[in-house]
């Protein structure tokens, strides 16, 4: 090998080096925003126990350090509530709309049944 291949070779390696290193940095920024805030460790089973009292309320997710997803739940089921209450209670007239909101929140919760482990970190 000539010296200028030698050159050449030393270059791509420093740049697939510092190509990983970057990588590298970047997963770990990924990872330090994904995680909850509060900071402190979850527990899965208080996790549980918030989706099972104020699931369809998104109170797992808040705990769990998921805000904008827990407070779009929360927003899905109040607004779902009182559309089908004032419905029954005659005040407005707006017949099932009120099940196009809760309904989806209900399924959600349903859902994140399954996904809580995966949303607890470790």
């Amino acid at each position: 090998m000539d010296q200028k291949t030698k050159e050449q070779i030393t270059a791509e390696l420093t740049a697939e080096y510092r190509a990983a290193i970057k990588r590298t940095a970047d997963e770990e920024e990924a990872n330090k925003r994904r995680r909850p805030v509060g900071g402190g460790p979850k527990s899965m089973g208080v996790a549980y126990l918030l989706w099972f009292f104020f699931g369809t309320l998104g109170g797992h997710r808040l705990y769990l350090g998921r805000i904008s997803s827990g407070a779009a739940m929360a927003a899905l089921a109040i607004t779902g509530s009182v559309m089908t209450f004032a419905s029954l209670t005659g005040v407005l007239h707006v017949g099932p709309i009120g099940i196009l909101f809760s309904g989806p929140a209900f399924v959600w919760w349903l859902v994140d049944a399954f996904l809580i482990p995966g949303m607890v970190p470790d």
